[in-house]
C-alpha cells in the first residue's frame, strides 16, 4: 500500500470557502472574509460560486487538476487563476497553508509510525490480504474537518481536528 500525503492548494480553498462561518479558527474566519473582497470583483458564474455550492461538482474539478488542461480549457481558467493567484498571495491564506503543511508532516509521521499495526489489524479483522495499491490523500487544515473519497482517481481530501 502506498499512501501519498499531500496538500493541494485549491482543494484547502475549496474548504475554506465552505466553512460558512462555522469554523472558529480566526485566521481561516479573516481569510474567508478577504476571499468574499475578492469575489466581488468577479463574476459568480466563473468559478466560485456555482462550484462551491454543490460540493459534488468538485468532481468536475478533478480532471483539471489531475491531468492537465486543454486550450480551451486554459482560456476559461485564465479568470479562475487570477482569483486562485489573489488568493493565494494573501498573507491569511499562506498562513493557513503553512499551518495545514505541519498537520501534514504531523500525520505523516503517525500514519508510517502505525502502519504495520494498521495493516495486522485490518488484514486480522477481514482476514484478507490488502492489495497493493496507490492512493493521494490531500490534507486540509485540522480545523476545516472533512472527508471525501473519489475512487476513480484514487484520491481523497481529508482532515481532522488535531487531538
Amino acid at each position: 500500500m502506498n499512501i501519498i500525503l499531500d496538500v493541494n492548494k485549491h482543494f484547502l480553498l475549496y474548504r475554506i470557502l465552505k466553512e460558512n462561518g462555522w469554523c472558529k479558527n480566526k485566521k481561516i474566519k479573516k481569510l474567508s472574509q478577504e476571499i468574499e473582497e475578492i469575489k466581488k470583483h468577479y463574476n459568480n458564474n466563473l468559478f466560485i460560486s456555482p462550484f462551491l455550492e454543490d460540493p459534488w461538482q468538485l468532481e468536475c474539478a478533478l480532471p483539471l487538476i489531475f491531468s492537465g488542461t486543454t486550450k480551451k480549457e486554459k482560456n476559461f481558467l485564465g479568470d479562475i487563476n487570477n482569483i486562485y493567484d489573489k488568493v493565494f498571495k494573501l498573507k491569511e491564506f499562506e498562513d493557513v497553508y503553512k499551518e495545514t503543511l505541519e498537520f501534514k508532516d504531523k500525520v505523516q509521521l503517525e500514519w508510517e509510525a502505525k502502519f504495520d499495526f494498521i495493516e495486522e489489524y485490518v488484514k486480522k479483522v477481514l482476514k484478507i490480504e490488502i492489495p497493493s495499491f496507490k492512493a493521494n490523500i490531500f490534507l486540509v487544515h485540522p480545523d476545516l474537518p472533512s472527508g471525501r473519497c473519489f475512487t476513480e482517481y484514487k484520491t481523497a481530501v481529508y482532515g481532522h481536528y488535531d487531538d
